[in-house]
């Protein structure tokens, strides 16, 4: 459920209404960081018949990309190094990981940081924006639809009357027309590409799931709480809500 509601909410959010991409990094940073904990756990028992040390799991901690180079590993023993090699065709998965394990760890208590004078922690989402949607938006946002055409023409009609008073994701005042239009145009990409990379990452730590399932013959079917995850790729990209319990 973690997974399905930090995917949904991501394919939600907008810089208007940030409590979606809020809960979208609580929900996919825990959903994460239990799935691979979960598969250490599992092989453990599987490969030694016997519990884990008392403090396995605790000296796991929540980093993230400490907890995804430990599935990277079992990848390659598990026959699922595919899909995590396709993460590696581009800089976003990895500055993703980046971004949930700070907010894991740290970046969850900006708001209360900058409430009470401490700097100890990043504004995640602005970081997100810079290190992920800039990303997004240079790679798949086309200005040169007919819609898009038009809704940045509209701009410059509107600039000598439009009172416009707003923030962005980084926290920049949007105050002229087609600052605005922009930042409206361009949101479809970053909750599209944003949602399916993040799903790219989720898929790839289920289909080892399901490999390891197989390979060791447990008869614990761990892989059928996570079949919505393993959907094709191009199949993913036009997906919008993904609640596992479909009833």
């Amino acid at each position: 459920m973690n997974l399905g509601v930090g995917l949904t909410y991501l394919r939600k959010y907008n810089y208007a209404e940030l409590g979606y991409i809020y809960q979208a990094f609580f929900s996919l940073s825990i959903g994460i960081e239990r799935l691979i904990k979960l598969m250490l756990l599992y092989e453990f028992l599987y490969l030694n018949e016997r519990p884990p040390p008392k403090n396995f799991l605790k000296s796991k901690g929540h980093d993230l990309n400490k907890l995804f180079r430990e599935a990277s590993e079992l990848a390659t023993k598990y026959s699922a190094t595919e899909y995590f090699e396709k993460l590696d065709e581009t800089n976003i998965p990895t500055n993703i990981i980046s971004n949930l394990s700070d907010f894991a760890v740290q970046n969850r208590y900006f708001q209360l940081d900058k409430l009470s004078g401490s700097t100890n922690s990043q504004d995640p989402v602005a970081r997100w924006d810079k290190e992920v949607n800039t990303e997004l938006v240079n790679r798949y946002f086309n200005p040169n639809t007919p819609n898009n055409l038009i809704m940045m023409e509209l701009s410059k009609t509107k600039g000598d009357w439009a009172m416009i008073r707003h923030h962005d994701e980084q926290d920049n005042e949007i105050n002229e027309p087609s600052s605005f239009i922009h930042s409206n145009i361009t949101m479809e990409t970053k909750q599209k590409y944003g949602m399916f990379y993040c799903f790219c990452i989720v898929k790839a730590l289920c289909e080892l799931q399901y490999n390891m399932n197989a390979k060791l013959h447990s008869n614990v079917y761990l892989n059928e709480f996570f079949m919505i995850f393993r959907m094709e790729y191009r199949d993913a990209k036009r997906k919008k809500s993904w609640n596992p319990h479909s009833t």
